[in-house]
């Protein structure tokens, strides 16, 4: 694997985006390798050997875009609040491995930002492959909701979260009907946008049992993430329950994805979702605005994840959450009618090893592609 156009591909793929929010996304992806990697998807999915031994393994439809960033907290319907896979956008149907494999090379990427040595590297990727192995061969599924350490951590402080923390970060004050503007993350609209948004947020409200609590008293550009910035984003205040209790909906682009059968973008993202995480959130729906397709989804005060960086993780918590993402990610894999063939297949010899060579050959791929991209940008 070496340099293989790294610009153009990117900016091919970022080309309908706004040249103002690309130069952002740039930006940020030029800050490290891991960053990089979670900002170029694309490139993965486009270097994967369909043809080789790594990807003659048990296919459904994946996360696709698995990295250390991609798992947080989040409340289910059940209003419980649990520790998952949190971003299925690039969700497709594919060999289980595409997943575990951008999870490993996401290891490694994150070992070498917090100085770990290759070989502790290479042994933190194999304590995650055996725990995914070990898992899937229990051919059981279960969720999370408590944990110890960095993991425990962020789910005690996510379930004391508060709906009112939530309003105060966008409103300031709860009781407002604006959010308020933020220059690098919520930006007004115009009134054109403002309008063609209602329009179809209106009707949809209208079909929903309460449409009185999803009554849009504002609408605000939003920017957030990564790989998805310079995408169609706003955020939304509804009515809710009334003054203090007002509910804010996150409302997406979901673009459609090379070589993809669905017509709907935001439809295969959460189905991808109702399959692989569990219990899945209440409030998601999808709409098409101006011919482009967008999940809405409830922005919840439990949300959070863990940034993987030397400002906010040890080696010893990048140990236990190694541990714990390789086990959530077998349990969102055995959420499948394949279970006896996903068994059958964690059983087999020599496939941990494949895994753990490509993704190790790749974390250098990374490492060159983002060198060079920094360089030119």
């Amino acid at each position: 694997m070496t340099s293989r156009n790294i610009r153009q591909r990117i900016e091919q793929f970022n080309s309908q985006r706004p040249v103002d929010l690309q130069k952002i996304k740039y930006d940020k992806m030029k800050k490290d390798p891991f960053s990089f990697f979670r900002g170029s998807c694309h490139l993965f999915h486009q270097d994967w050997p369909t043809g080789a031994e790594i990807n003659r393994a048990p296919q459904m439809f994946i996360c696709g875009d698995l990295h250390l960033e991609n798992f947080g907290t989040y409340k289910g319907a059940d209003r419980q609040v649990y520790f998952g896979i949190n971003d299925f956008d690039e969700g497709i149907y594919a060999a289980i491995t595409r997943d575990i494999t951008r999870l490993a090379v996401s290891v490694l990427l994150v070992a070498e930002l917090l100085g770990l040595e290759k070989v502790k590297q290479s042994v933190l990727v194999t304590n995650l492959l055996d725990k995914y192995r070990q898992t899937l061969l229990t051919g059981k599924h279960r969720s999370l909701k408590d944990a110890q350490g960095v993991v425990g951590d962020l789910l005690e402080k996510a379930s004391d979260r508060s709906r009112l923390d939530l309003l105060k970060k966008y409103l300031g004050d709860v009781d407002s009907d604006k959010l308020q503007e933020k220059d690098d993350k919520i930006l007004a609209i115009a009134d054109s946008q403002r309008e063609q948004i209602l329009a179809v947020y209106g009707d949809w409200a209208e079909q929903q049992s309460k449409p009185e609590f999803y009554e849009c008293l504002d609408i605000k550009q939003r920017l957030a993430g990564l790989g998805s910035l310079g995408v169609d984003r706003y955020l939304l205040l509804v009515a809710g329950k009334g003054e203090s209790q007002r509910y804010l909906l996150d409302l997406k682009e979901q673009p459609i994805l090379a070589a993809s059968p669905w017509s709907s973008s935001a439809q295969r993202v959460l189905m991808v979702q109702s399959l692989r995480q569990s219990p899945v959130p209440a409030l998601q729906g999808e709409l098409s605005i101006n011919q482009k397709s967008f999940t809405l989804r409830e922005l919840q005060p439990s949300q959070d994840k863990i940034t993987c960086d030397a400002e906010n993780i040890n080696s010893d918590d990048l140990q236990q959450l190694v541990q714990i993402v390789g086990q959530v990610t077998a349990w969102s894999h055995l959420q499948t009618d394949k279970l006896s063939e996903i068994v059958d297949y964690a059983a087999g010899e020599g496939w941990c090893s494949i895994v753990l060579e490509y993704a190790t050959k790749y974390a250098e791929q990374v490492k060159a592609d983002h060198q060079e991209f920094a360089e030119i940008h």
